[in-house]
């Protein structure tokens, strides 16, 4: 191979990493975004889990049938 030819597949190499790294971090991107979201949803419904727990233990006694 010429130095040209190399240094044209060295530079073709160095541009689909480029390519690449830019999706992967898009990726990421997203999924952080999602990983959020769900942490988000997590935390409502231990919320909610642990208001109902609460109210369970508040209310009171009901008669049994």
């Amino acid at each position: 191979m010429t130095f040209w030819s190399e240094l044209r597949n060295a530079l073709r190499r160095a541009i689909l990493v480029e390519d690449r790294l830019e999706r992967l971090n898009a990726d990421v991107e997203r999924s952080s975004d999602q990983l959020r979201d769900h942490e988000r949803r997590l935390t409502r419904i231990e919320t909610l889990i642990e208001i109902a727990r609460a109210n369970r233990l508040i209310a009171p006694d009901r008669p049994s049938k």
